[in-house]
């Protein structure tokens, strides 16, 4: 967060390095005073993610361009009088999409090699790891940003770099494989799994069947808002990266019961894949006696998650519930036990 303090203080520095009716221009190459309230004026205005070093490099010439095209000025990443007037009167008024700029094209060094490296890992860059920000590593950020719902710029903005520094990381937030970046209009196994795993956290996509419509869509955003990502709508990495972790019990529930559960899959034999709804069996799915809950109900059982109770069986009678998962190895680890089951809807 910006203070009011830390505003008051840009604006100060701001109006003791530009005296008289005009401004200095500022550009390329260019270091000093002049150039420090620049970057502290940009870092107010939520275009600069840098210490303001009072040297004017690639990181703060994207940031001024950024800033005038977004501002609808002349993009030519020299800081006129226009857009020094035009910071000045930006700052604490808002924050740029994805935070301020991190590093650019132009920008040389050890830490954009291990960037390089990270774009890398996660399928983004196959060139070498040089330590030389150039178009084919802007291309690959433009790439990871198109694919994460980050603001497409080329640069490594803030949220860009949140992104990259949570590869490799022991947090779960791993890279997901390019073609596991789902969106509206996706189809096929791994839409029924991001589906079902929908379930498992508590959020409804509706029938199970591989096609990324409507529904699994408002899933998709009610996932990113309950944990402050942005709304797209679609599956990208931080949505798998959610959806990899343990769910998480909202606590609302209407009753609850003692249940004792056991385990399926969509390949034990006399199973046809899909669950008595019609929805891909698997994971967020289990098997219930409908005179003990309801089908259609959404439940919580205790070590497993979140489920729609869209399925039957001859064994499932009175308070027993049938849990699906995805292998006979799962099954088997779940056992035979008894758990707490919470009625949510």
């Amino acid at each position: 967060m910006r203070s009011l303090t830390k505003c008051i203080c840009v604006m100060l520095l701001w109006g003791l390095s530009f005296t008289g009716t005009s401004a200095q221009n500022l550009s390329r190459g260019m270091s000093g005073d002049a150039v420090t309230a620049l970057q502290t004026a940009l870092a107010g205005a939520g275009y600069f993610a840098l210490t303001a070093d009072g040297a004017y490099g690639s990181a703060t010439v994207k940031a001024v361009s950024l800033f005038q095209s977004d501002k609808g000025l002349s993009v030519t990443g020299v800081a006129d009088d226009d857009t020094q007037e035009a910071i000045r009167r930006s700052v604490g008024k808002g924050y740029r999409p994805g935070g301020g700029v991190v590093m650019a094209e132009g920008n040389q060094g050890d830490l954009v090699a291990e960037y390089q490296r990270k774009l890398q890992n996660a399928g983004y860059l196959s060139g070498a790891a040089d330590g030389i920000y150039g178009p084919d590593m802007a291309e690959a950020v433009k790439r990871l940003q198109r694919e994460q719902g980050i603001p497409v710029s080329g640069v490594i903005d803030e949220e860009t770099l949140a992104w990259l520094s949570s590869v490799g990381q022991n947090n779960n937030r791993t890279p997901v494989p390019r073609g596991d970046i789902m969106m509206p209009g996706s189809s096929g196994g791994q839409v029924a799994k991001l589906q079902n795993l929908l379930l498992l956290h508590g959020y409804n996509p509706g029938t199970a069947d591989g096609i990324y419509g409507a529904a699994t869509a408002d899933a998709v955003r009610m996932l990113q808002e309950r944990y402050g990502l942005r709304e797209t709508g679609n599956a990208d990495a931080q949505v798998w990266n959610v959806l990899r972790g343990a769910p998480e019990f909202s606590g609302n529930y209407r009753k609850s019961l003692v249940m004792r559960a056991t385990a399926y899959t969509p390949y034990d034999p006399g199973n046809t894949g899909y669950t008595a709804g019609g929805s891909l069996a698997g994971k967020g799915h289990v098997a219930v006696d409908p005179s003990v809950i309801p089908l259609g109900s959404m439940v919580f059982i205790q070590g497993y998650g979140y489920a729609i109770a869209d399925d039957i069986g001859g064994s499932v009678t009175g308070r027993v519930i049938d849990v699906g998962v995805d292998s006979q190895e799962q099954a088997y680890q779940w056992g035979n036990r008894e758990v707490q089951v919470y009625v949510v809807s």
